[in-house]
This record gives structure tokens, C-alpha cells and sequence, in this order.
């Protein structure tokens, strides 16, 4: 007997708030969905890295974000095993990513699904990732229009891979919603403590009291110094801002994660990107020296993962309104501890500026089906 369930990505409207440990768990059935053992393995399809060269990178990028030391804190390990000429979900104990470029079945309103075996136990056998390439163009630079992010997508299918299912939290990865609002390839504490409840020790941090994951917060008034402090940043933080007229926001980082590597970037309300710079380590940044012209304006400082592993450190932000900075106020000091300055291999520092810019035949086996899908006439933000 097989049993199909279907989930579907929509569009996404900004919250100010989300939820604490709104994460779900995919049921098998009775059971919560589980692989037997880990490491799982994958293959990516030749067909998506013709149709989208790069694709593979991107693939093992994806899932890898959810692997043991790169953002969560746990004993989840997604190996890939190469290429594969396999494009199809089949119950072969191959997991497979591939493009399926005609006779997609389930609308074109859905971007991709991730589709699981399961015995009547719960636990899985073989999950098979299928990417729409019949409607929907993909890309990893530059998404926008009808042309989505394929490592969003399939970080959040890869999700659905080892056995999370959506979640109410708006920035999560795991939420039922495509949104250029939130970046999905990076994890949300939503997504994280998902996988640390079912797999982890404990060690999991608590909630930050101020921690916002990937909400929106107004942190200041006009012409007010706001300090941060004793935020981790095991995912991206996203502030909101009050802005004079005339004024842009000086950042000044203290990251008791010495050399961890940063990215700081200032977006309008409409989330086009002002400026964005590099941060290792502690650093005084000013990411846009054209004035906002806006009353309010978005913060977004992020990990970057492929370079610093996973860290529970706090970091202190303060953010003041200026309206002009000199070069020599903007510093990226990488200075570990013991005093000694580490080595920075940022291509550039932190006072640049950037313009924006499994084997065995079951005995019972059945179907599951975790879709993700965006309603193109709905893709706003409200």
C-alpha cells in the first residue's frame, strides 16, 4: 500500500515575529519519518547539471547545510556520491536529484518534491528529489522573475530529505513558502533546533532573548546608537532599522568568534540590496555610503558557513546614524584572543565597500510526497 501527502510552498508575507520551535517532523504513517542510519548518501542527476551547469556544487552545497558541524549541531550526514544518468523516482534505494523536464504530474504551481519510501515502521528507504524544469528556470546568482533559486530549493527539499516538514516560523527554511524575503539556503534557529531535538545531546543553545532569527525588528529611533549584545549567530540575524533622512548606518561588530567569517549588508524595504561588506572577526563596517533614502532600512548579518564552521560565540552590534565616515573608521580586525592578528584571506577586507549588488527489499512500502510549490499570481510581499 502506498500513502501520498502533499505540502505546498506559497508565497510569503514579512512577519515581525516567529514563532519558538514551530519545527515539525514528516510523519511515515503512525511514526515520525527516520532513516535507520547515517550517513545517507546521494547522487545528483547528469541531466540537472547539463540543463544547470553548476548544479551538482549547488546540490552538495544544499544539503551539506544541513550536515553535522556546518550549521547544525548534529549527527545528520548527507554524503554525495557522484553523478548519476538516473532521472526518475523510483523505489531503488538510489537517492537521486535530477531535472524533470516534461510530463510533470503535479502542476505547474510546484517548483519540486521530494518523494520517500517508507516500510510500516516509519523508516526510509529511499527519497528521490525532483526539480521542475518543465515550468520554472533556475539559477544560483541573481534569482528573480521566473527565475528561482535552486540552492533555496533544494535546501529546503533537503530538509524534507532526513524528515523535517513545514513550519508556521516565516523565516525558516522548512516554511511552506517561496519568498525572496528570506534567505532559505541559510537556516533558520527554527530549522536547526529541528534537527538538534530529534538528533542531539542537549548541547543545542537555548534561545537567545533577542535572538530574532529571521524576523524583522525595529531596533532604534532616529538618531539613536543601538547596541546588540550577547547575540549567537548560528544563523542569519535580520534587524530592522529606523533611518534619519540623509543618514546611513556605521556597524561596528565585536565577535567573540575571532575569526569567524562575516557578511554585513543594508536593503531598502523593498529588500533591494544598498551595500554589503566583508567582516571577520571584529570589524567597523559601513556597508553603504549613500545615504538611505528611506525612514527605515534592513540590517542582515550572516555566517558564511562554507568558511566558518557552525559557533554558539556571541557577537555585540552597535548601529549608529551618520552622515559621513572617513576610510580609516572602517576596520576588519582579525585579532584572535591571544592578541595575535589571524590570517585574512578575504579577497577583500572588511573596510572595503561594495556597491549593492540504504539495501534490502521491504516487505510493505509506501509513498510520501513533500511538494514545493509558489503560487505565481500571489508572489508579493504584504
Amino acid at each position: 500500500m502506498k500513502k501520498t501527502c502533499t505540502a505546498a510552498l506559497l508565497a510569503a508575507c514579512l512577519a515581525f515575529a516567529a514563532p519558538a520551535s514551530a519545527y515539525k517532523y514528516t510523519k511515515c504513517g503512525a511514526f515520525e519519518c527516520e532513516w535507520p542510519q547515517y550517513p545517507i548518501g546521494y547522487l545528483v542527476g547528469e541531466n540537472l547539471e547539463s540543463l544547470f551547469p553548476g548544479a551538482s556544487d549547488v546540490a552538495v552545497d544544499s544539503l551539506t547545510r544541513w550536515n553535522e558541524g556546518v550549521q547544525t549541531f548534529c549527527d545528520i550526514r548527507l554524503n554525495f556520491g557522484g553523478t548519476t544518468t538516473k532521472a526518475v523516482a523510483d523505489d531503488d534505494f538510489d537517492n537521486i536529484i535530477f531535472a524533470q523536464t516534461s510530463d510533470w504530474p503535479y502542476g505547474t504551481q510546484v517548483l519540486a518534491v521530494t518523494q520517500c519510501f517508507f516500510n510500516s515502521q516509519g523508516t526510509m528507504l529511499d527519497c528521490d528529489i525532483a526539480v521542475n524544469a518543465q515550468d520554472w528556470q533556475w539559477t544560483d546568482t541573481n534569482p528573480g522573475g521566473h527565475i528561482l533559486s535552486l540552492r533555496d530549493t533544494l535546501t529546503h527539499e533537503a530538509g524534507h530529505f532526513w524528515g523535517l516538514d513545514h513550519t508556521p516560523t516565516p523565516a525558516a527554511t522548512m516554511n511552506a513558502t517561496y519568498s525572496d524575503a528570506y534567505v532559505a539556503a541559510d537556516l533558520d534557529e527554527d530549522d536547526i533546533r529541528g534537527a538538534s531535538d530529534r538528533y542531539c545531546d542537549g548541547s543545542m543553545p537555548s534561545d537567545d532573548g533577542e535572538e530574532q532569527n529571521d524576523s524583522l525588528k525595529i531596533t532604534g529611533n532616529p538618531f539613536e546608537e543601538t547596541t546588540l549584545t550577547g547575540l549567537r549567530l548560528y544563523d542569519d540575524d535580520v534587524w530592522k532599522i529606523q533611518v534619519a533622512d540623509g543618514r546611513f548606518p556605521k556597524i561596528e561588530v565585536l565577535d567573540n568568534e575571532p575569526a569567524r567569517h562575516k557578511h554585513v549588508a543594508v536593503f531598502d524595504l523593498n529588500h533591494n540590496l544598498l551595500g554589503s561588506s566583508p567582516c571577520d572577526g571584529d570589524c567597523v563596517v559601513a556597508p553603504t555610503l549613500v545615504p538611505v533614502a528611506t525612514v527605515q532600512a534592513f540590517i542582515r548579518i550572516q555566517t558564511d558557513f562554507a568558511r566558518s564552521g557552525i559557533s554558539a560565540e556571541t557577537y555585540d552590534m552597535r548601529v549608529t546614524q551618520v552622515t559621513e565616515v572617513s576610510q580609516d573608521e572602517l576596520t576588519d580586525d582579525d585579532e584572535n584572543d591571544s592578541g595575535s592578528e589571524a590570517q585574512d584571506n578575504d579577497e577583500a577586507c572588511g573596510c572595503s565597500v561594495m556597491s549593492g549588488e540504504a539495501g534490502g527489499e521491504p516487505a510493505a512500502m509506501m509513498l510520501l510526497v513533500l511538494a514545493a510549490a509558489v503560487l505565481w499570481t500571489v508572489r508579493r510581499r504584504c
